[in-house]
């Protein structure tokens, strides 16, 4: 049976508003462009107002990033990334959050199927139907997958490989976990933030339920 919620961290809730308002950008920016393949007229004004709006969003959340996210800059430079590429930085900053660094650092394995970057076997899809009686369809989070390929659209883009394809994003997953394994990451949390459970060494965790009871 899949989890009714989530694990929420307080990263997920300083952050998660601002990932949606940006994809909602995104969202409003592809229909326009598709309504202009059509032949539907679109004012170049409000093509214009709606990337301005979409880089002052990214660009609040890399600087929200820098401040409130663990070796964030580190990373990025780790990893190559130019310090005024908002598109790359503001990717990474999204996929840390769905990744819940710095409380857990996942195994390629799971990254990998949360991703979705796997190819499942006929023998795969033939337990898992007959196990749940329901034609076998692949789960993976699309929010965390988006920000995975954004990034290594960037990455790559430096060495004229476009569009990636899906093993480039593995490549860049597979990076990325050896650089945040570098790190200890439930003691980067800032002190003021840690709650007596991550003190006793246990990730500042909560339920949706207990977040909103406390």
């Amino acid at each position: 049976m899949p989890k009714a919620f989530a694990e929420v961290t307080p990263l997920d809730v300083e952050f998660k508003p601002l990932l949606m308002r940006e994809r909602r950008v995104v969202k409003i920016l592809n229909e326009l462009y598709q309504l202009q393949a059509l032949g539907v007229y679109i004012e170049d004004e409000v093509i214009k107002d709606h990337k301005k709006w979409l880089t002052e969003i990214r660009e609040e959340i890399v600087e929200k990033a820098q401040e409130r996210i663990p070796r964030f800059t580190e990373i990025a430079e780790k990893l190559g990334l130019d310090n005024d590429d908002v598109n790359a930085l503001s990717a990474l900053a999204g996929l840390l959050i769905y990744l819940k660094w710095p409380f857990n650092v996942p195994s390629y394995h799971k990254a990998r199927r949360f991703l979705g970057l796997y190819k499942p076997t006929k023998d795969d899809k033939r337990k898992y139907e007959e196990k749940m009686r329901e034609k076998f369809v692949r789960r993976y989070n699309s929010y965390a997958r988006r920000y995975l390929n954004s990034l290594t659209a960037a990455m790559f883009a430096k060495k004229k490989i476009f569009p990636p394809r899906t093993r480039d994003e593995k490549e860049v997953l597979r990076e990325l976990l050896g650089v945040l394994r570098t790190f200890n990451g439930a003691n980067e949390v800032e002190e003021q933030d840690k709650s007596p459970d991550e003190a006793r060494g246990r990730p500042n965790y909560c339920s949706t339920r207990e977040w909103f009871q406390n």
